[in-house]
């Protein structure tokens, strides 16, 4: 549950940042 977590603000990050 927790890897999973991270993996999606991983990508919440990265799109934040691509933005």
């Amino acid at each position: 549950i927790a890897n999973n977590y991270y993996g999606n603000f991983k990508a919440i990050v990265d799109i934040d940042f691509e933005i």
